[in-house]
């Protein structure tokens, strides 16, 4: 059923298995098991990349309270972990438990032989993102590429002169929680599908990393519950994309004044919120023009737009031709296929 699976893999595997029973199936260097079970139901996917480096997504309803023992590290590491959704108890050998919120970010150098545990509440949903990188094969690999200098920084960061493991419980950060999102795209192709969310992945470290980094010289400019409802409104709009969206409106629906909504938007995507809506506007409306057979008039309305000339306008803007230019496009390569 698992095929050329590395043993540190086969190991997270066959823990959840006994944990949780339920099914594995396999996708090139992906891994996702489905469970129902007393425990609760939900999924896991597991992504293994090169050097020893893995990452996986846990997404499920706790029926009971429930205790995942991550045991002993073999080697120094460096852990990532990413609360999207839910309340866990951090413990570990050297540290006094900690509780986690949704939307932190957890930096953590850990030494070999020190065991650590995420404890889950019983009837909640949970979700959570956990990267594992063994820092001397990692080092190693970059070494090797010729960014050793560029890591060196935060390999020396994070590994404290008296050799003790490090703990960064970071601020809560929607930029990270939107870029997690990413990972979840899958293409036709396993091998196109492996390079996109490598790629992705190393845009995940990096503002993981950054974020580390930049919490050392300022603080946060927002609260949790403001944060929740930035992302209630970017929420807001990917789903009502098609209908009127207005800053108000938006406003209205998650609680917050347009000045801390528009720096909320600043501050996650770079963008004010009509040019966040303008972005998602465009990528729907090129997903449906290279996947479907709408008129580029279907396509407009279905985006939430009423001028098909603006729309050209702005696509040609973003992506250097027209729609109509773009979809004769699509439609050579597909017949050259």
């Amino acid at each position: 059923m698992i095929k050329n699976t590395p043993l540190h893999i086969k190991r997270a595997l066959n823990y959840f298995l006994q944990l949780f029973n339920g099914s594995i199936t396999q996708s090139a260097n992906e891994y996702t098991l489905v469970f129902n079970s007393s425990l609760g139901n939900g999924k896991i996917i597991l992504n293994a990349l090169n050097w020893g480096v893995y990452v996986f997504r846990l997404d499920m309803f706790t029926n009971s309270p429930l205790v995942l023992n991550k045991g002993s590290l073999e080697h120094d590491a460096l852990e990532l972990l990413f609360i999207s959704n839910g309340t866990i108890d951090y413990t570990r050998d050297d540290l006094a438990p900690m509780r986690l919120e949704s939307y932190s970010n957890i930096l953590s150098s850990t030494k070999s032989g020190l065991k650590r545990s995420l404890q889950l509440q019983a009837n909640k949903n949970v979700s959570f993102t956990y990267t594992y990188i063994p820092c001397k094969d990692f080092f190693i690999s970059e070494n090797l590429m010729g960014n050793a200098q560029h890591y060196k920084e935060f390999y020396d960061l994070l590994n404290t002169p008296d050799h003790k493991s490090f703990m960064h419980v970071g601020q809560y950060s929607l930029k990270i929680e939107n870029q997690i999102k990413k990972l979840n795209k899958t293409w036709n192709n396993p091998a196109i599908t492996r390079l996109y969310f490598e790629g992705q992945f190393y845009l995940l470290l990096a503002l993981q990393l950054s974020e580390y980094k930049d919490s050392m010289i300022k603080n946060h400019p927002f609260s949790r519950s403001e944060i929740k409802k930035v992302q209630q409104a970017v929420d807001f709009i990917n789903t009502h994309i098609s209908s009127p969206l207005s800053i108000p409106l938006l406003c209205q629906h998650v609680g917050l004044t347009q000045t801390k909504l528009q720096a909320g938007f600043q501050s996650v995507f770079s963008k004010t919120v009509n040019e966040y809506m303008r972005h998602v506007r465009l990528e729907n409306a090129h997903t449906l023009i290279a996947t479907t057979d709408l008129s580029i008039s279907e396509i407009v309305y279905r985006v939430g737009l009423n001028s098909k000339s603006y729309f050209s306008k702005i696509f040609k803007e973003h992506y250097g031709v027209l729609p109509t230019e773009f979809r004769a496009y699509r439609k050579t390569t597909s017949t050259l296929k």
